[in-house]
């Protein structure tokens, strides 16, 4: 009795409580793929990246599809994201956005010479405690460091970007 009590406890909260969405975050999702970006752009920053964590946070595999609509904003956004990453406690949220940086980085701005994003983005992922979270964002915070992204000068399609450091040794207990 008391385990069938707390299955249907359970079911409640999962299918209840936690799979509610804003309903404008609905309508968007049930638009044709090329209106919903459509649509996912003309809203404000704070609503892109809003709708764009909740996409990634509740899609398997992660749809971060919405990334490459916030990054075509380049200038634009980076101030709003610099902010957003501050306030972000969460590793895979602060992951997302770090992929976001990456995609205006390959697509618009050359941040390879932004020192303030740059020392941003590397603080935040010394702070994040997930290393395969870590992982991921230490790779595209390289990338953002040494790839020449395609509309550079210097870019050459030949050239990989250097491997990542190994990580620094775990302390014996």
């Amino acid at each position: 009795m008391n385990r069938l009590f707390l299955t249907v406890i359970l079911l409640g909260y999962i299918f209840l409580g936690r799979c509610s969405f804003p309903p404008d975050y609905v309508d968007l999702m049930k638009l044709p793929e090329i209106q919903r970006h459509e649509a996912f752009r003309k809203l404000p920053i704070e609503k892109q990246v809003d709708f764009y964590l909740l996409r990634a946070d509740y899609s398997h595999p992660f749809d971060t599809s919405f990334a490459d609509d916030i990054a075509i904003l380049g200038d634009e956004v980076t101030p709003y994201l610099l902010e957003r990453l501050k306030k972000e406690s969460i590793d895979y949220r602060k992951r997302f956005i770090i992929f976001v940086f990456e995609q205006i980085h390959r697509n618009t701005i050359d941040l390879r010479g932004e020192k303030e994003v740059i020392d941003s983005l590397e603080h935040t992922v010394n702070q994040i405690e997930d290393s395969e979270w870590r992982r991921m964002s230490q790779k595209s915070v390289q990338f953002i460091k040494n790839a020449a992204p395609k509309y550079a000068p210097d870019y050459n399609p030949s050239k990989e970007p250097p491997p990542l450091p190994p990580p620094p040794p775990k302390p014996q207990i």
